[in-house]
């Protein structure tokens, strides 16, 4: 994928999972909350799902802290939404997609590509 379109998808991503009123969006705002995230100020660098109920992704807070989680997200009340695995990255150039992780401190770091 080129730049210009990685970038648009970090940016997208970022947008819904700041303001969508999806369900979903809401329960992965509300564990950020716990965790003392502020969904507001933070870049979602990647986001994908299988099977639609388990989401992978990257997380880029306003400090530069970058996670690697898996949101267990499935659609029926009988199974709370929570992060499966949540991991902190010490070295982004050891992670399997290393040009995200570079994407969204870009997109952190310069004002003109807030959203």
């Amino acid at each position: 994928m080129e730049v210009q379109k990685k970038l648009e998808q970090i940016k997208l991503n970022t947008n819904d999972m700041r303001n969508s009123n999806d369900k979903l969006w809401i329960c992965f705002r509300e564990l950020l909350d716990k965790k003392g995230i502020n969904s507001a100020t933070s870049i979602l660098a990647e986001y994908h799902s299988e099977d639609g109920s388990l989401w992978e992704g990257i997380l880029i807070t306003v400090n530069k802290n970058i996670f690697n989680f898996e949101f267990d997200f499935l659609h029926d009340d009988t199974t709370k939404p929570r992060f499966s695995s949540w991991k902190k990255i010490d070295k982004p150039s050891d992670y399997y997609m290393p040009e995200y992780i570079k994407h969204g401190l870009d997109i952190l770091s310069d004002s003109e590509l807030k959203l």
